[in-house]
């Protein structure tokens, strides 16, 4: 249930104790002196009557911001715990002493309500949401064992409990491009000693990526997603559920991955956790790769023919769409007449307003809503009836094979 921001006069207190330790723990490794519980001052999550342990520990992290940005958020915290099944509250640990002990009623949420969640694109909508903790508030039971992303907004005063079931490596340098594809998965294994995530085998080309998890990009908690700026704090927050910068410096939603110009090849992808190292990325190159040295710009695609408005005397050009998983794409939408007579619908595709290379109907793959109406005439395409048609060519080769999308 989506919610506007309130902070009760009773919990202002509260906020500035939890502002100040969410600050400090950032900055200090000061443990106190003369308490039961080892471990710095800040918040922990904690099974009921478990001391807390380091690993357990909230700490600040950036939430997004407007184009697709970073930002800091004061009282926003996170970490990726390994929670056993179990009741589980949060506690704020000062000078060894639990100080303070939260929790709260908790639903579940996301799937695929409330209207501000980012969909996962493998259908793990769901969450474990305690929308509003308090003090001495109930604990907060989790069924499923497993590696979750806990996350504490102090402003909103909620808690978010998220199970990662599995990575995925994503992005233009992978054969999907930035498409969510099961091959480029990494499905979890592991235990509270450590959990692992892998996927070997992947082709990958000069180009960016990203590690996410369970095919999600964010948890949207935002109380207006359509606002615009929408990412400011009164708005709510953004967590993120991706790892970008290097992977020896991981950071939430940080700059996109890259793989360098030449160093094409087959590559494993690990994400491994463990509580004292927290989460690890590795990329391991296991095979070399021949570069592609396809140049888009030495094909200048046209159409040509006596279903285009400008008959067999010219050609019209298609647009370079970009390429994206190393697919290269031209496309543009045409109308094509054709009246019954000779000839007419007829038209190929060319490069450079020259014949030393082009295209007709037995030299390409099609494909298309529209496919149904495109026949081969003589060699060349043909369109029934009249009308207007979207054309995109691709390849996925270098230049080797060539596809045709009619729609």
């Amino acid at each position: 249930m989506l919610k506007s921001i309130r902070i009760a006069s009773g919990f202002l207190a509260f906020a500035m104790i939890a502002l100040v330790s969410s600050c400090s723990e950032s900055t200090t490794t000061n443990i106190g002196t003369g308490g039961s519980v080892p471990v710095a001052d800040g918040f922990y999550v904690t099974k009921v009557g478990i001391t807390p342990v380091s690993s357990s520990q909230l700490v600040a992290e950036k939430v997004e911001a407007d184009a697709f940005g970073v930002q800091d958020r004061s009282g926003f915290l996170a970490n990726y715990i390994y929670l056993t099944a179990g009741s589980y509250n949060i506690v704020s640990v000062i000078d060894q002493e639990i100080a303070k002990t939260l929790g709260g009623a908790a639903v579940s949420a996301g799937d695929p309500v409330p209207a501000n969640t980012e969909s996962s694109d493998c259908d793990l909508h769901a969450y474990t949401l305690v929308e509003e903790f308090s003090e001495a508030g109930a604990a907060i039971v989790i069924a499923t064992e497993g590696l979750y992303k806990v996350m504490m907004d102090n402003e909103t005063k909620e808690f978010v409990f998220y199970n990662i079931v599995k990575g995925q490596i994503i992005g233009a340098a992978s054969a999907a491009g930035w498409s969510n594809s099961v091959d480029q998965e990494m499905p979890l294994t592991g235990t509270a000693a450590g959990a692992a995530m892998e996927v070997t085998g992947l082709t990958m080309r000069p180009g960016e990526y990203k590690l996410r998890f369970n095919c999600r990009w964010k948890i949207d908690r935002r109380i207006d997603p359509a606002a615009s700026p929408g990412h400011e704090f009164a708005n709510g927050y953004a967590a993120l559920t991706n790892f970008g910068g290097t992977p020896a410096a991981l950071a939430p939603g940080g700059a996109n991955f890259a793989i360098a110009t030449g160093a094409d090849g087959i590559y494993t992808f690990a994400a491994t956790w463990t509580p004292a190292g927290g989460m690890v990325f590795t990329v391991t190159k296991t095979a070399p790769l021949d570069p592609i040295t396809f140049n888009p710009s030495d094909y200048a695609w046209g159409i040509i023919g006596a279903g285009t408005s400008t008959g067999w005397g010219a050609d019209t050009d298609l647009n370079y769409n970009g390429v994206t998983g190393g697919v290269y794409k031209w496309g543009g939408t045409f109308t094509i007449t054709n009246d019954g007579t000779a000839g007419s619908g007829e038209f190929k595709f060319r490069t450079n307003d020259s014949w030393t290379f082009s295209k007709g109907f037995s030299d390409v793959t099609l494909s298309g809503s529209k496919v149904g109406q495109i026949s081969n005439s003589g060699g060349n395409f043909k369109a029934t009836p009249t009308g207007s048609y979207i054309f995109e060519l691709s390849t996925n080769d270098a230049g080797a094979t060539w596809s045709l999308k009619v729609d």
